[in-house]
């Protein structure tokens, strides 16, 4: 609970907005840098009007503590990502649980999402890297960015999680998972989407697909490389963990909706990066080609990369692709002079610290030395979020920060990136997640193509 003295009927300031529209289009366009400003202009705590909900914000650095610290006491997310569910007929999943019950769950994916997983899989996320990028080089080498890293990310996810890659059912997936995301929680499409011809097939096809892999794994088991859905159907088929159809499917699908969008727009924002920062790409080049020199990396050398971790670091922090979630509050609770009652829906702006002069001098500048000794800036204690705060804090970062670093560094190594055209500058779009505009081209320039990747 927050020291300060509370007025139960103090209400948190309104930010002014547009009749009718308020501040909707200020959140489509650039949502990050407004709240930010709303921070900087009426403290840590406000509302602002959107054209179908009030929307209370809690922002910076000591409110980022409060919540690491308090999050799980006071904040649920079940009436957020509820509706998600059962649009589809699923209520019990990951990210709709809380308390115990979310504990649980939590406990039986732990392994299926930790670093482990990467362990034997380098070759097989490395290999379609390189077959995915030689593709593109016969068609003269420009890509759309987003679209090319959706794909690629979508893949090999499939490998790392559930040992089969979505092939043709990627595009249906994709649809299925952005709609449903669009519908539930971002609720800029209208719930009249969910029943259009083109979800339900997509729906269908990415049943079908989990299906498939839910076959697979009860009839061909891999005792020796269990992944995500091993341990999925073996609490449910042996350990008595209840789960309908729907439910167990949403399961299976569950790490494509987890980091489709998220891991993409992290590595397409990083790709933007290097491309305008060429000082950084080429400290990196040479870092990745080091790497390299003796074949694939493993796990252990991805976790030696100073300047990749660095840049990465400073990719989630200057572009982060979730900076703020909803939550409901669940126990009523006191923070910085105002009163949160069970039932009100509150954002947690945790990005809003990412661009905070204190934490991090001159916050708009692309920076990787800011992650670097002496300076370790993304050390201090709630000054970067990019994965969440409290018990829903994405369960799969580590995993997902060695995948980014050893797509990078494949295709680093592989490709010099250059701007299409050489003086565009990134724009971002906001549904369902915040990341670059689906126009962002570059230029795949080669540079170490003729080597195939062999481990050591």
């Amino acid at each position: 609970m927050n020291a300060t003295t509370t007025n139960q009927t103090n209400q948190p300031p309104l930010v002014q907005g547009l009749p009718i529209l308020g501040n909707t289009l200020n959140m489509i366009n650039a949502p990050i840098d407004f709240i930010v400003e709303q921070y900087h202009k009426l403290g840590p705590v406000f509302k602002i009007n959107t054209v179908n909900q009030q929307i209370i914000f809690i922002a910076g650095h000591e409110a980022n503590q409060f919540l690491s610290r308090a999050a799980n006491d006071y904040l649920i997310t079940k009436e957020i990502w509820g509706g998600f569910g059962k649009s589809i007929g699923a209520e019990k999943f990951l990210v709709a649980l809380d308390g115990e019950e979310h504990f649980k769950m939590r406990k039986i994916m732990m392994r299926g999402f930790s670093p482990r997983m990467l362990t034997n899989r380098i070759p097989a996320v490395a290999e379609l890297t390189r077959k995915m990028v030689l593709k593109k080089l016969k068609n003269k080498g420009e890509i759309k960015v987003t679209s090319f890293i959706q794909r690629l990310v979508c893949e090999q996810l499939g490998i790392l999680l559930a040992n089969k890659a979505p092939g043709k059912y990627y595009k249906p997936l994709a649809f299925y998972v952005r709609t449903l995301l669009n519908v539930n929680i971002v609720r800029m499409w209208p719930r009249v989407a969910l029943y259009r011809p083109k979800f339900l097939i997509a729906q269908e096809r990415a049943n079908k697909f989990g299906e498939k892999i839910i076959y697979e794994h009860l009839t061909a088991p891999k005792p020796e490389a269990p992944d995500l859905i091993d341990d999925l159907l073996q609490a449910v088929y042996e350990e008595g963990l209840e789960l309908t159809r729907p439910e167990l499917l949403l399961a299976v699908i569950g790490p494509f909706l987890a980091g489709m969008d998220t891991v993409t727009n992290t590595l397409a924002t990083m790709i933007y990066a290097l491309a305008k920062h060429r000082d950084v790409l080429k400290r990196l080049q040479k870092e990745v080609d080091d790497l390299f020199a003796n074949g694939l990396p493993e796990v252990k050398d991805l976790n030696n990369m100073p300047i990749m971790h660095a840049t990465l670091m400073e990719t989630l922090r200057r572009y982060p692709v979730a900076p703020m979630v909803p939550r409901t509050v669940g126990e009523p609770f006191e923070f910085a002079g105002y009163r949160f009652e069970k039932g009100q829906t509150v954002y947690m702006a945790q990005g809003v610290t990412h661009f905070l002069p204190e934490l991090f001098p001159n916050p708009y500048e692309f920076d990787i030395d800011r992650h670097l000794p002496p300076r370790n800036e993304y050390r201090q204690k709630g000054a970067l979020s990019p994965y969440g705060l409290g018990a829903h804090k994405c369960l799969g970062f580590q995993l997902g920060e060695l995948q980014m670093m050893l797509t990078m560094a494949t295709l680093i190594h592989m490709v010099d990136f250059k701007l299409t055209p050489a003086n565009y500058e990134l724009k971002m779009q906001t549904i369902p997640t915040l990341g670059p505009e689906a126009g962002f081209k570059v230029q795949l320039v080669p540079r170490n193509i003729h080597k195939r990747f062999t481990a050591k």
